[in-house]
């Protein structure tokens, strides 16, 4: 009789282990795949938007003249120099890169990017 009960214990062991490494297993691979999604959410979105660092000395009406020959407008300041340029929503990537690039001709302009924080929620 105790050698039964033994026997169904170990083989309940057996079972409730199979089914936690199953489970777990299953929440590894969601995990992943979630993971695995967001890279391509990221990789296939971009802000319209391009940050700015001024030269020292040049104020927030630099900032708009700048902006505005992008067809753009300041939506953020980060002191002491940088700036977050909002360009229409209908920019193509290229287009924005583009923008960021003639505006890094200007001699006020130390630094202009395309925006590279994304929302994964997109």
């Amino acid at each position: 009789m105790v050698k039964k009960i033994s026997i169904i214990a170990i083989l309940l062991i057996i079972i409730i282990t199979t089914f936690t490494y199953i489970g777990l297993t299953g929440l590894k691979i969601q995990r992943e795949q979630g993971a695995k999604q967001h890279r391509e959410n990221i990789k296939n979105t971009f802000c319209n938007q391009i940050i700015i660092k001024l030269s020292t000395g040049e104020d927030k009406a630099s900032a708009e003249e700048i902006a505005s020959k992008v067809e753009g407008k300041i939506v953020d300041f980060f002191p002491p120099d940088d700036y977050r340029i909002e360009l229409p929503s209908y920019f193509t990537l290229e287009e924005v890169e583009s923008k960021a690039t003639m505006l890094k001709d200007d001699p006020r302009v130390m630094v202009a990017l395309p925006n590279v924080i994304m929302n994964p929620l997109n």
